[in-house]
C-alpha cells in the first residue's frame, strides 16, 4: 500500500482530499521498529507521530511507583499515535511500545504543523479528526484505570 493509502485509512487524515493527503505524504518517512522497542514515552518531547502500517504496538499510560495500564494496542494499518506531537505542550501523553515487530510512517512534528498552519483547511480537518481521537483515548483510559483499579493489577513495564 502506498504512503498515501495508508493515510486514506488513519481516522486522523482520513478526511483529507487527495491535495491534502498527497502533501502530507510528502512530510511522511517510514520506520522499521522491533519487539520492545519504545517509540514514545510519556512525558517526552513529542517530536514525532506515527501511523503504523504493519505490527502491533502498546499504548501506555503511567501509573504511581513505576507501574503502567495498558490503555490500547494498535494493530490496525492507518492507526495514529504520538499525536502528541499536534497538541502544545508537545509532550506524550503515552508511552507507545512495540509489541511486535512492525514498520510505520513518521512524521516529524515541526514540518507537520507548518503545513498545518500554511494550509488552514489541511490543518481544520486534521484538528477535528484529531478532536474525536482524543476523546476516544481518553474514554478507553478511564475505562482501562477503572478495570485496572477494579482488579488491582499494575503492570511494570
Amino acid at each position: 500500500m502506498d504512503v498515501e493509502s495508508l493515510l486514506r485509512e488513519s481516522r486522523l487524515f482520513g478526511s483529507l482530499d487527495n491535495e491534502g493527503l498527497s502533501l502530507v505524504a510528502s512530510l511522511a518517512s517510514e520506520i522499521s521498529f522491533e519487539r520492545g522497542q519504545v517509540l514514545c514515552e510519556q512525558g517526552t518531547s513529542a517530536d514525532v507521530g506515527y501511523v503504523l502500517r504493519e505490527g502491533a504496538v502498546g499504548i501506555r499510560t503511567h501509573v504511581g511507583e513505576g507501574g503502567d495500564v495498558l490503555v490500547e494496542t494498535v494493530t490496525r494499518p492507518g492507526q495514529a499515535f504520538g499525536w502528541s506531537a499536534l497538541l502544545e505542550p508537545y509532550l506524550y501523553s503515552f508511552s507507545a511500545r512495540a509489541h511486535e515487530a512492525g514498520t510505520a510512517l513518521a512524521l516529524d512534528r515541526r514540518p507537520l504543523l507548518q503545513l498545518l498552519e500554511d494550509r488552514p483547511d489541511i490543518g481544520l480537518t486534521v484538528y477535528r479528526c484529531l478532536a474525536n481521537i482524543v476523546a476516544g483515548t481518553l474514554d478507553q483510559t478511564r475505562s482501562s484505570l477503572l478495570t485496572v483499579l477494579s482488579q488491582g493489577t499494575i503492570s511494570q513495564g
